[in-house]
């Protein structure tokens, strides 16, 4: 049956990549001015970039907007997770009272704790756990790491579980980015390294399923391998290999 179509669900969607690829590549604005002197000529036959003021005022704009959006009333989907990340990036970026107190809202909001009853190893709920981490890293609350350690724990035995030639628990490329990181930065926060190992063992397993090592990409999920295109290409999601990307980054 083919699911009705949510605008509104979209258009939070669509916001939420554009404000997280912005708010990664804010650290790569250009300041004019910091290029030294060049000739009138030169400095012509240039592309008009954003220097990094402008861009960090309009990606506080975008935040503010799509944080009344919310009107205090925050979800736990992968979508709503990938923003709060880019909130994250974009704080480091330029720390902001507002930022912080918003992030600390958002993990308050959900007592701290993932939402992991309907599935409890599914990496689009852990995405939300890097605002627990930002939130300790910044006030070194531990509260705000119990749950996520304890859930992550439970994750780091089903991962190590995970064995080459079977379906493993981040069966699907989108998983290298909604979960990897969240698992990198409480091992490093937590000092314990049973984080990192589980997730280079997953990653390793994932990667040896899914990565083309001749086109160099990232299959979405193992349906994928093998089939064609119309031109008898191979077929790559771009998104997917964006949050691969992304979750390198």
């Amino acid at each position: 049956m083919m699911k009705r179509f949510r605008p509104r669900l979209a258009v939070r969607y669509a916001w939420t990549v554009a404000f997280f690829a912005a708010a990664l590549c804010v650290g790569m604005a250009v300041v004019s001015s910091a290029r030294g002197d060049a000739s009138a000529s030169a400095r012509q036959s240039r592309p008009q970039v954003q220097s990094r003021r402008q861009v960090l005022a309009a990606l506080n704009r975008a935040a503010a907007a799509q944080l009344a959006a919310y009107g205090g009333k925050y979800d736990a989907t992968w979508v709503s997770g990938v923003f709060y990340d880019g909130l994250i990036h974009l704080n480091h970026a330029a720390p902001e009272p507002t930022l912080d107190a918003a992030l600390a809202d958002i993990g308050h909001s959900f007592q701290f704790r993932l939402n992991l009853a309907a599935h409890p190893f599914s990496a689009n709920e852990d995405c939300v756990g890097r605002v627990f981490i930002a939130d300790y890293a910044h006030g070194h609350n531990p509260a705000a790491l119990r749950h996520l350690q304890t859930a992550l724990d439970r994750l780091c035995l089903k991962l190590n579980a995970d064995k080459p030639g079977q379906r493993p628990t981040w069966w699907w490329c989108d998983a290298l980015y909604m979960a990897a990181p969240v698992m990198a930065q409480l091992g490093a926060v937590s000092q314990h390294n049973r984080y990192t190992k589980a997730l280079a063992h997953e990653w390793a397993i994932v990667a040896d399923e899914l990565y083309d090592s001749n086109q160099h990409l990232f299959y979405r999920d193992k349906r994928f391998v093998g089939r064609k295109g119309p031109a008898g290409e191979p077929i790559f999601w771009s998104r997917g290999n964006g949050w691969v990307l992304a979750g390198l980054a």
